[in-house]
């Protein structure tokens, strides 16, 4: 399996403590690129979006037993996985996983981290159809805002990024599309499904009566 591969090939740097990718250099260069580059009328999609899906990404996974290279390729992912943003709205990731492909190689990613890397970003493409265990993890962490205190006012933010974009929808049509989105979604990392599942109920009761205000 090659995520496997990933951590066996890293071993020895890993051990030493340096693996030769600096993760902190690489998470500072594109969430500056991402503050400067996209535009204000984003309120969902943004650098705090994927500075939270990278700290999403780095806690399920450590709560997952997820070796610590691939707890470095999860979160670089995931900070790297909406930079397509800055180059169009819709169907983004391949855009998005190649810039990392042209960028993190100077931050010290090898090739295969690199591959990994867009493999896991391409993964969030909406439906969400994971097939490695790390990608179950990036796709719930992308989606882990909607179990936050957060989520409502998360929600409200995409709903007016939305707006901003020229699509627009009525109270009633909203509530509708939100109500089958949080009815339809489901977590593939167990504890997350089960806070989920805990956590949806009182979602869409403050969903309802958000709309109803």
């Amino acid at each position: 399996m090659f995520c496997q591969s990933m951590s066996i090939f890293f071993i020895e740097k890993s051990v030493n403590g340096d693996s030769g990718m600096d993760y902190s250099s690489a998470e500072n260069f594109v969430l500056g690129c991402l503050s400067e580059q996209l535009p204000a009328i984003y309120t969902f999609h943004n650098a705090r979006h994927c500075r939270d899906v990278a700290a999403f990404a780095e806690d399920i996974a450590l709560r997952a037993g997820v070796g610590e290279i691939d707890v470095l390729m999860l979160k670089t992912a995931g900070v790297f996985h909406d930079a397509g943003y800055m180059f169009r709205y819709d169907k983004n990731e391949t855009d998005g996983a190649a810039f990392a492909a042209r960028e993190l190689p100077r931050f010290g990613y090898p090739p295969e981290a690199v591959s990994l890397i867009g493999s896991l970003i391409m993964a969030t493409v909406y439906p969400q159809r994971p097939q490695t265990f790390l990608e179950k993890i990036l796709c719930d962490a992308d989606m882990y805002y909607l179990v936050t205190p957060e989520a409502v006012s998360l929600i409200d933010c995409y709903r007016s990024e939305l707006a901003n974009i020229g699509r627009v929808f009525s109270d009633d049509e909203w509530y509708a599309l939100e109500e089958n989105f949080l009815r339809g979604q489901h977590f593939f990392i167990d504890f997350c499904e089960e806070a989920y599942q805990l956590r949806m109920p009182e979602l869409m009761k403050q969903i309802r009566k958000d709309d109803k205000a």
